[in-house]
C-alpha cells in the first residue's frame, strides 16, 4: 500500500511533517544490500525522502543484518526509527546483543484476551514501545461483547471498542486499530 499511502499524503494539501508514516521490511529483503535496496525502493514508492518508523516484518532469515541496514538508514536519516513486527523475547533479545541502536517500537498482537505482560516488562526494561495491533481481535464478538466492557461502556457512554482500545492506551501500547467499515472507522 506504499504507493497509495505515498499518493495520498501528497495529494492531500497537508505537509509531509503532519503525518507519520510507518512502513515494513518483508524477509524476503534481509540480507544486508538487500535491505539497502528494499529501503530505497519503500521510500520511492512512497514518494518520500524518510520514514518516520520502518519495522522488520517477521523474524525470519537474515534479520540481523537487516538490522544494520536499518541502523544505517537511521544514521543517514532515511528513517527517523526503527523497530520490530512479531519478534518474541528471544530474538529482541538476539538483536539487543549485535546492536548498535535499540528498537523503538515493538508491532505485536495485543488485547484483552493476548495482554502479553512479562513481554510489556521486558520491552519496559529495555526502552522498547509495545504497539498494539489486532486490538479488537478483528472484530472478535465474544470480546466485544463481555460484559465488563458493556458496564464499562454503560458508565461512561462509550462502546466496548472504545473501552478496549483506550484500556490498551492507558497501558503505555501504541493502538493501531484497523477496519474496513467505513462507519467504524
Amino acid at each position: 500500500n506504499e504507493v497509495a499511502v505515498g499518493d495520498v499524503i501528497a495529494q492531500s494539501g497537508i505537509p509531509r511533517e503532519d503525518f507519520f508514516v510507518t512502513t515494513k521490511l518483508w524477509p524476503r529483503d534481509y540480507g544486508y544490500e538487500d535491505c539497502g535496496r528494499a529501503i530505497d525502493a519503500s521510500l520511492e514508492r512512497l514518494g518520500m525522502d524518510y520514514a518516520d518508523l520502518m519495522l522488520l516484518h517477521q523474524p525470519y532469515g537474515a534479520y540481523t543484518e537487516a538490522w544494520h541496514a536499518l541502523e544505517e538508514a537511521l544514521a543517514d536519516g532515511r528513517v527517523r526509527a526503527i523497530g520490530l513486527s512479531n519478534f518474541n523475547k528471544a530474538q529482541i533479545e538476539e538483536l539487543l546483543s549485535l546492536c548498535e541502536v535499540n528498537p523503538t517500537v515493538l508491532q505485536t498482537e495485543l488485547h484483552p484476551y493476548h495482554q502479553k505482560p512479562e513481554m510489556k516488562a521486558f520491552l519496559k526494561e529495555n526502552g522498547i514501545v509495545p504497539q498494539a495491533w489486532y486490538t479488537l481481535e478483528h472484530g472478535d464478538k465474544a470480546l466485544l461483547q463481555e460484559s465488563l466492557f458493556a458496564q464499562l461502556g454503560e458508565k461512561d457512554g462509550k462502546n466496548a471498542p472504545q473501552i478496549i482500545l483506550r484500556r490498551n492506551i492507558r497501558s503505555s501500547s501504541i493502538v493501531i486499530p484497523g477496519s474496513k467499515n467505513p462507519e467504524h472507522i
